[in-house]
């Protein structure tokens, strides 16, 4: 693992140990960069390329200086083929930024590293440099390898072993780098992998370091503590040795194979350390190898953790290491719940919910209030219990408070009061939503579901189905149709929302035969009977009336009305306004009008009655009443007819 994996790493598990209480004051500073690390890639040998970072002089307790000044600066001296290029005189004041750009040059085909200090940061950076081989297919590898010819023909080598590494669209060459070990030379390989000439290279061990620290003990009264940090290596060119703080940034501690250094460790809430956790050392093999060893363990570096904690019997009580106070009595606890949940929760207007609060303990008393329901107002169970069937009328809270030895605690419950929707009116006559067209007269349906959210309905209507009561689970209503009208249901739901719904009837105009007049109120029925000889007065009328009762629509002596009779001679029509209808001789025979596609016909009787024929014939007198004679009357009828006289017909008349 190299140093900058382990940074990355390290620097989750800063977070969180930050977490536990530290609090920065506002009046000191610390660094912090982004990004923490910085790898360049693969830059061709020749070119250059620039990255930046981010420094920020942030508040931090354990800072020495409110302002961060200085030069940024490269493990070892020399920053190699990585150089500063803008941003590099540093003076931050608390709380500013300022942005340093790097490049890497390389000017050989090696992986090249280097620690960057940033006025008490570090970071690593990285990059790896690439070049065409010279000469030879293992010329200049990735481990420095000196080829031991220099005639052969340049193959592959180097771009084949480029190909192995970092993969690409070609077939990578199958070769296996030996690790170092004791031996000083090893086996070229050549561009098919089978082995090649004897090249040499140089070679360093390992190198092997260790750092130690521990504890320190923060005694009574007291803030902090001190730990003595250490550090020594073997076989390495270089270390470098870094403090990782809670925070999530490094500082740099120093360089070099061997050192000391005092931490002084300040408590916090839990008595641990909150300065710094980690202490990280990274030793180097010279640049003859070209790339950054590891120790002999395999981790690339050594590290050892510090921490403090205040002395035994003692606890951190917010500024210093202190006996606790004695514990007292328990505070009361108690939850509060609606419908079973901790809120908030929302009802519908009118709902029913449930108000319940257990897990009552350490209490003597305990007591409800409410911004939405006073009757929830007073003591309550402190053995627990529950409200049921409570009316949601407003929105508001419930609480409840409960008393004990060791103090007063509560708990609330919000509840929120949704509006009841409207109610959902549909009202259809004759099965349409309108608006619709009568005939006066007719029967109309009116009818509508059941409507929801609804605890009354009304109808009004400008006829005769208007009032209240109408059914919210639906109705079914036959009326007649009188006239036209705007037909409407309204509903309201418990908050006194209305909903609504209308239908428009209109009456159609009908044709009618009305006698003398319009508004005679007289219409002769669909078959009636006259005496021959007597007359009517017949009117053609198109208005919305139902019956002859309106002065308007006389169409009678109308070019588009026409008047026709049956066909026989029982009766007559002579034009005119009014038409004069005349029963002439006995019998039935049909009239009718028609006007705007409407038809009305009548079947009319004609009949005759002459009852005083046969007083009227002078014989009648003369006779018995036993006697009879007959008589032709006015009508054309010959009647049986009784004579008038008394007679006794025991007597004889003898004529004088």
């Amino acid at each position: 693992m190299s140093m900058m994996s382990f940074l990355k790493k390290s620097s989750l598990f800063l977070v969180l140990v930050f977490s536990f209480g530290y609090t920065t004051p506002a009046s000191a500073s610390r660094p912090e960069v982004s990004p923490a690390s910085l790898d360049f890639g693969i830059v061709q040998v020749g070119d250059s390329k620039t990255m930046s970072v981010t420094l920020r002089n942030a508040p931090n307790a354990f800072s020495p200086d409110s302002t961060i000044t200085g030069a940024v600066a490269f493990g070892g001296g020399s920053g190699g083929p990585f150089a500063c290029v803008s941003g590099c005189n540093l003076n931050l004041s608390v709380g500013q930024s300022q942005v340093i750009v790097l490049s890497f040059s390389p000017t050989w085909d090696s992986a090249e590293s280097k620690t960057v200090f940033l006025g008490g940061i570090t970071i690593g950076i990285s990059g790896q440099g690439m070049k065409a081989p010279s000469c030879g297919p293992a010329a200049k590898n990735y481990f420095s390898f000196q080829s031991s010819y220099s005639s052969t023909a340049c193959t592959g080598g180097y771009q084949d072993w480029y190909r192995g590494r970092y993969g690409s669209n070609y077939q990578p060459a199958p070769w296996t780098f030996p690790n170092y070990g004791t031996s000083s030379g090893w086996t070229c390989p050549n561009v098919n992998g089978s082995g090649g000439p004897s090249c040499t290279a140089t070679r360093n061990n390992y190198p092997t370091g260790s750092v130690s620290g521990g504890s320190c003990t923060i005694p009574r009264f007291q803030s902090s503590c001190t730990v003595n940090v250490s550090w020594s290596s073997a076989g390495a060119e270089q270390g470098q040795v870094y403090l990782m703080q809670i925070s999530p940034s490094t500082r740099y501690l120093t360089e070099g194979l061997s050192g000391s250094y005092a931490l002084g460790l300040r408590g916090e809430s839990d008595g641990q350390v909150s300065a710094f956790d980690v202490v990280t050392a990274d030793f180097q093999t010279p640049r003859t190898i070209g790339r950054q060893m590891r120790n002999s363990s395999g981790s690339g570096y050594n590290s050892a953790r510090v921490s403090s904690r205040c002395e035994s019997g003692t606890v951190w009580v917010g500024s210093s290491c202190d006996v606790p106070a004695p514990a007292g009595p328990p505070a009361p606890v108690v939850d509060l719940k609606i419908n079973g949940s901790d809120g908030p929760v929302s009802v519908f207007y009118g709902s029913s919910f449930t108000l319940s609060w257990g897990n009552v303990a350490n209490a003597t008393n305990c007591t409800g209030a409410s911004t939405a329901q006073t009757s929830w107002i007073g003591a309550k169970a402190v053995s627990g219990g529950s409200d049921t069937g409570m009316r949601a009328l407003a929105s508001g809270s419930y609480t409840i408070t409960c008393n004990g030895p060791g103090g007063s605690s509560f708990d609330t419950v919000n509840l929120n009061v949704l509006p009841i929707p409207a109610p959902v009116v549909d009202l259809k006559i004759n099965g349409s939503d309108g608006p619709i067209e009568v005939t006066n007269g007719a029967i109309m349906n009116i009818s509508w579901p059941a409507v929801s959210n609804a605890v009354s309905c009304t109808g009004t209507s400008g006829t005769n189905w208007s009032g209240p009561g109408k059914s919210i689970l639906g109705g079914n209503d036959s009326i007649v149709a009188s006239g036209a009208s705007i037909y409407t249901l309204t509903c309201v739901n418990l908050q006194g929302v209305e909903g609504s719904d209308l239908v428009s009837v209109t009456i159609r105009p009908a044709l009618k035969m009305c006698q003398d007049a319009c508004d005679s109120g007289i219409e002769p029925p669909s078959s009636f009977s006259m005496n021959r000889g007597d007359t009517k007065n017949l009117v053609a009328c198109y208005n919305d009336a139902a019956d002859c009762t309106s002065n308007i629509g006389d169409l009678t002596d109308d070019p588009a009305c026409t008047w026709a009779e049956g066909g026989n001679s029982a009766v007559s029509l002579s034009g005119g306004a009014p038409n004069i209808l005349s029963g002439d001789n006995l019998g039935t025979e049909s009239i009718q009008v028609s006007c705007n596609s409407q038809v009305i016909r009548k079947d009319v009787t004609v009949t005759c009655t002459d009852s005083g024929a046969c007083a009227r014939d002078n014989q009648f007198k003369n006779l018995c009443q036993k006697d009879i004679f007959t008589v032709t009357d006015n009508c054309g009828q010959t009647q049986t007819c009784h004579g008038e006289k008394s007679c006794n017909y025991n007597w004889i008349e003898v004529a004088p």
